[in-house]
């Protein structure tokens, strides 16, 4: 269950980026914020997940602290380029 709603989570934070972006365009002060703040969660994720299945021997989820940390880096960049 929680890998279903992790899931939703992730895909939430895509769409709202892309629409943000879209409709106020990639230069606006508004899509930057909330590109930021998004970027803000991902980590926050990235460290609740690192330290909850940093004891598990499932790969997927080892690795989801560094994927959710190079999203996290790749939307703060996005907004500043």
């Amino acid at each position: 269950m929680e890998w279903i709603v992790e899931g939703v989570t992730l895909r939430f934070v895509g769409i709202t980026s892309l629409v943000v972006t879209l409709e106020l365009g990639a230069e606006a002060h508004g899509a930057m914020l909330v590109n930021c703040l998004l970027a803000g969660f991902l980590l926050a994720l990235a460290g609740l997940t690192l330290s909850t299945g940093a004891r598990t021997s499932i790969v997927p989820i080892k690795l989801c602290p560094l994927v959710k940390t190079c999203a996290a880096a790749l939307l703060v960049a996005g907004s500043l380029l």
